[in-house]
């Protein structure tokens, strides 16, 4: 069979990027994932989802803010950990506390297997006045649904927002077996017995 190396895979789609820099944004989205094993070990895992409103993407023919997701991050309270850096951008201690907040984003753009893909390197504080104006510094409130997945407290309806991809990683925890979230997609538990977070929906795109 004949090759081309120039050709990409074709599972290998080429996002429509966002230029490499600092974004306001707001935390629109935080999945937990429960504990994930990868080559390091087993360890507990979140997602981060944040919307961009200043980078629209057509959507069923309506524009909508961009949202970038972070990478599994380390579901820990170490001081070191990248979350809690984070959680110390969005000025919070909890989910509540920080659901719908704003900071800044930047976005890093990294070669994978020849197509170029967008990371959130890092988030840091939002400014509180606009540095050109000296006006108040306003970032617009997420256009979608704004949802927390509590591993602890899960609801069924908002695991049914996820992507099929999501679901997915969430069912094959090490600790899905005999946890609360089996309990609740099980029917062993109803989500009115935990604490609701969500709203209504569109499915998030996985990263």
């Amino acid at each position: 069979m004949a090759i081309d190396t120039t050709k990409k895979p074709a599972n290998n789609f080429q996002q429509e990027l966002i230029d490499e820099g600092l974004y306001p944004a707001r935390l629109a989205r935080v999945i937990e994932l429960g504990d994930q094993e990868d080559k390091y070990g087993v360890k507990t895992k979140v997602v981060l989802a944040f919307t961009i409103p200043s980078e629209t993407i057509e959507i069923d023919g309506e524009q909508k803010q961009r949202m970038m997701m972070t990478f599994p991050l380390n579901q820990t309270t170490n001081p070191d950990a990248t979350l809690m850096k984070y959680m110390e951008a969005l000025n919070g201690t909890t989910w509540e506390e920080v659901i719908g907040k704003p900071a800044m984003i930047e976005i890093k753009h990294k070669l994978v297997n020849g197509v170029t893909r967008m990371n959130i390197n890092s988030v840091s504080k939002a400014p509180k006045k606009n540095p050109y104006t000296g006006e108040e510094f306003v970032v617009p409130e997420p256009d979608c649904d704004v949802y927390i997945f509590d591993w602890d407290n899960p609801n069924k309806e908002v695991f049914e927002k996820l992507s099929e991809f999501r679901q997915t990683q969430i069912k094959s925890a090490v600790n899905y077996e005999g946890s609360p979230v089996q309990a609740v997609l099980e029917g062993q538990r109803s989500s009115e017995q935990t604490s609701d977070a969500g709203y209504e929906s569109e499915e998030d795109s996985p990263i």
